[in-house]
């Protein structure tokens, strides 16, 4: 089976440039790290909505904003686009958001991960991105009643 069947173009260009390894495998530590990374990212981003008036829509329109973010993307390993697409795709105020520590943590810490990493976040959002943003909303509410930091 060659090790370029299913990749994106991008990824094939990072291959061939010798940037990442997509045929590398991830571990099981390494998927519940993207995982984990991925809900405190989608409840960062629902602190910050401010599409409609009312929120009842909040977590239909985060993924929607995700799902076009990510195809933008267009397999790029270039998170703080994606954060960046994001916070604009739910109106986040930027001034409030560049104030937020949570926002700055989530960009430091995808600025820290190799390339490797970092495409698999946006495959694995992207793949995972229904049930993820359900386990948001938990995590988001947890963090409204003060168990867990955003």
């Amino acid at each position: 089976m060659s090790t370029l069947q299913g990749l994106t173009t991008e990824q094939f260009r990072q291959k061939i440039a010798g940037l990442i390894d997509p045929a590398r495998e991830v571990n099981q530590a390494e998927k519940q790290n993207l995982k984990e990374e991925a809900i405190r990212f989608l409840s960062i981003l629902a602190k910050h909505y401010a599409l409609k008036s009312d929120r009842k829509s909040l977590w239909g329109d985060i993924g929607n904003v995700v799902h076009k973010s990510l195809a933008k993307l267009g397999g790029s390993p270039d998170l703080e686009r994606l954060v960046n697409d994001c916070l604009d795709g739910v109106l986040a105020d930027i001034a409030i958001s560049s104030a937020c520590p949570a926002v700055c943590q989530i960009i430091e810490t995808f600025g820290a991960r190799d390339d490797h990493w970092r495409s698999q976040f946006a495959t694995s959002l992207q793949q995972h991105l229904r049930p993820w943003v359900v386990l948001a909303r938990s995590r988001y509410s947890d963090a409204k009643d003060g168990k867990v930091e955003l």
